[in-house]
This record gives C-alpha cells, sequence and structure tokens, in this order.
C-alpha cells in the first residue's frame, strides 16, 4: 500500500478512501496528549488539521492511523454515505468477544432523520448490539438489543468481593 503524496488523508482498506472528509478529525473527542497537549473535545477541529488534510500525517498518532470508520470497513456503504457527505460518522467495534457496539455522530444536524441516515441506523443496528446516537446537539440516545441467553453468560460473570464471590 503506497502512502500518499501529499498530507490528504488517503486511507485506502477497501474501495473506500477518506479523499478530503476530515469528519474524524473535527468531530471525535481525543484525550489530552494525543494530539495537543489538552484534550480535544468533540466537535472541535484537530489543531493538526489544515486545508490538504493532516499538517502531520506522516507522523501522526497511532489512534489516527488505526482509526477506520463504518464508512471505510463497510465496502458495500454507497459513496454517497461517506460521512461528509451523509452528515454521519459511524464507529463500530467489539466491545468484547460476544458484544458488539456502534456510535452514530450527526456531523450535520437532521442527518439521523433523512432516508439515507434511517437505513444506516438500521443496518448498523442489525449487526450490533448497542448503538448510541450523538445528535448534533450532543444529546445522546442508547439503543439495546435484548441479549440472548448465550451472550447473558458471557457478559454477566459473578461479582467478587474481597477475594470471594457473591451469591
Amino acid at each position: 500500500m503506497q502512502q500518499p503524496q501529499d498530507n490528504s488523508l488517503n486511507i485506502i482498506h477497501s474501495e473506500h478512501a477518506c479523499g478530503d472528509c476530515t469528519a474524524c478529525c473535527s468531530r471525535l473527542p481525543i484525550s489530552a496528549g494525543i494530539v495537543s497537549p489538552e484534550q480535544k473535545l468533540a466537535g472541535t477541529d484537530c489543531p493538526h488539521q489544515c486545508s490538504s488534510g493532516c499538517s502531520i500525517y506522516q507522523d501522526r498518532p497511532s489512534i489516527c492511523q488505526s482509526f477506520e470508520c463504518s464508512w471505510i470497513t463497510q465496502k458495500n456503504w454507497e459513496a454517497g454515505w461517506r460521512p461528509d457527505h451523509v452528515g454521519l460518522l459511524c464507529l463500530e467495534e467489539n466491545l468484547s468477544e460476544t458484544c458488539k457496539g456502534a456510535a452514530i455522530y450527526e456531523i450535520r444536524r437532521g442527518a439521523l432523520s433523512t432516508p439515507d441516515g434511517i437505513e444506516i441506523f438500521q443496518q448498523i443496528k442489525k449487526r450490533t448490539d448497542m448503538v448510541v446516537l450523538i445528535y448534533f446537539n450532543g444529546t445522546r440516545h442508547t439503543i439495546v438489543k435484548e441479549p440472548t441467553e448465550e451472550k447473558t453468560k458471557s457478559i454477566i460473570r459473578p461479582l467478587t468481593v474481597k477475594g470471594r464471590k457473591s451469591a
């Protein structure tokens, strides 16, 4: 895989590439000490963001190098569903061996209510156990699937208190 010659964001793990989308650079919170001494709050631009993408692309933090939004990982998603086009930034990850979670950030007001937004939500909801919707104004709504008995056993473990199991 070739590195881009310029500072643009060109992650190429599928047919989808970031191109000039910088939704993750401006919408996601990042802990202090990673991209700046202070915490980068959700909805604020990364201090390394510039007109051509990332000013430190070749030396960007590992959290940025390994980040992949759902649009990058879902090869069947339409080109129009890229975060900067559809207005949603979607993330999915395994929370445990048997539990998959997702977050859908509304990066353009009202995007979750559009036909594409509804379809994206439905697709993510089908393949995950929990979805957190983060609306443009910061309001959060969590949807949790009813767990199967098998998943419940793997998630809920007996509580250990001072070396002994509770009843």
